[in-house]
């Protein structure tokens, strides 16, 4: 029996889609007031008999913050994938990334060992792992802690990583990979597919930052062979090329036929609509549009090595160029039929 966390996310619900076309024991946490409806769409952009792949999954409403939840899933469960996180660059979600995040995977952790699971596989980030100096590329020797410019959420992902290295060390099988930015098809007004929403729209203003992004599908199937192989017991850096976001938002535009004339911004002045973002949030007592790490994101250059999991799986990622048409086809067909 395989079990999946995060299913219901874009890339959960890829995941489940193709470990429904080769098995059938299949069970999937959700919360209980999750909508698998987008599970079904993202199922139905590959094949028209989705439906029937989609019945394969064996829906569990459970909150893995609570560890009688997470046990009770747990249950005759041989796989783990975990994939459930709580994303966010605003403050004011830290509490909830740091239960989801790090006392979730403790919690999975905990019932994997409890319950004698033959494997699992953590699927992390590669938010914490920001280089020490310019130009530096990062692999998975890099082992630099998060510091006060990084989000809360890279630093509730590099606890939650921290509680399965607890589990190996007490005997538990687990495999560890840490995706870059991922594209791919979903929720096109949430995370990564929003890019193609943004950019049909127009994008005015690009910044000078560079990171590392991967297809979604590189991301499963490199889960999934992990899973499969022998290896336990290391992580591995998933990602396809380093690029600029705007070399990636201009492929995107591209695509999307749209035209592409943007103006550069500097980081002094998104940093100065970022405080008056902030001030005017306080005052009303809201959430902050624009948070200080969301800045700081969109000016680090960091670059991001997969020389180790190409040359242990010997693995040939897709070019972003390529995940780029693929996801834009979908989106152009999908507000079609709209």
């Amino acid at each position: 029996m395989i079990l999946v966390t995060g299913g219901t996310g874009m890339l959960g619900a890829h995941l489940l889609y193709k470990l429904s076309l080769q098995y059938s024991d299949i069970k999937a946490i959700k919360r209980k007031n999750s909508n698998t409806n987008q599970v079904r769409k993202i199922f139905s952009f590959y094949t028209e008999s989705y439906e029937e792949i989609f019945n394969k999954i064996q829906w569990i409403d459970a909150d893995i913050t609570h560890f009688s939840d997470v046990d009770s899933a747990l249950e005759n469960v041989d796989i783990v994938y975990h994939a459930a996180a709580a994303v966010s660059f605003n403050p004011n979600d830290k509490k909830l990334m740091k239960a989801v995040n790090v006392t979730g995977t403790a919690n999975i952790v905990n019932a994997a060992l409890k319950q004698n699971v033959k494997k699992l596989c953590y699927i992390s980030t590669i938010a914490f792992l920001n280089p020490l100096f310019e130009n530096e590329i990062v692999d998975e020797n890099f082992g630099r802690q998060p510091t006060d410019i990084d989000s809360d959420y890279a630093k509730t992902k590099y606890a939650a990583e921290l509680e399965v290295w607890r589990g190996i060390s007490e005997g538990l099988n687990a495999v560890i990979i840490n995706p870059s930015i991922i594209l791919g098809a979903g929720n096109w007004t949430t995370g990564s597919p929003q890019l193609f929403l943004r950019a049909n729209k127009g994008l005015r203003f690009y910044t000078d930052g560079s990171t590392g992004f991967v297809d979604v599908n590189d991301v499963v199937n490199i889960a999934i062979q992990l899973i499969n192989s022998e290896i336990q017991a290391e992580r591995f850096i998933v990602n396809s090329e380093n690029l600029k976001y705007r070399h990636v938002f201009e492929m995107i535009e591209k695509e999307l036929g749209k035209k592409i004339s943007k103006r550069y911004i500097s980081k002094k002045l998104l940093k100065f609509v970022s405080n008056l973002d902030i001030l005017i949030s306080k005052i009303l007592g809201k959430s902050p549009i624009l948070p200080r790490s969301a800045v700081n994101s969109a000016y680090s250059r960091t670059a991001y090595s997969n020389r180790k999991i190409t040359e242990k799986l010997n693995y040939q990622f897709l070019p972003i160029s390529d995940s780029i048409f693929n996801i834009a086809k979908i989106f152009m067909e999908s507000n079609q039929k709209k």
